[in-house]
């Protein structure tokens, strides 16, 4: 029981801090230009959003170890491509990498903590 509680609150705070990162890149995506070559505008949104959407089915999924880290994997995977749209941003000069910073560190802890996620159920 103690596990589970224990294992609940990780996947909230995990959950939340990619939220939180997610809205952030809506907020400063919104700044890229209209004409997006790139698209990275749609692109970046859709990877962060996919985070938390791993992230959720994951939760979903929990008692079904396959499926579980498998989505974890998955969120993983998106955070680190949300990592390297937001270095492209920063190359194509639509952010500051000041902006970028603590977006990044959060990504970084969030994958970390999938990564302990999955050690959990090996």
């Amino acid at each position: 029981m103690k596990h589970d509680v224990l294992f609940q609150i990780t996947t909230q705070n995990v959950y939340s801090m990619a939220f939180e990162a997610a809205l952030k890149i809506y907020e400063l995506s919104n700044r890229f230009p209209h004409d997006d070559p790139h698209k990275l505008h749609n692109s970046i949104i859709r990877s962060s959003s996919a985070v938390c959407s791993n992230l959720q089915n994951a939760w979903q999924n929990r008692e079904i170890d396959d499926i579980y880290v498998d989505r974890l994997n998955l969120a993983s995977i998106e955070a680190n491509e949300t990592q390297n749209k937001l270095i492209s941003a920063v190359k194509l000069g639509y952010l500051k990498k000041e902006e970028v910073k603590k977006i990044d560190k959060t990504y970084q802890n969030v994958i970390e903590k999938i990564a302990n996620m999955i050690e959990g159920k090996k």
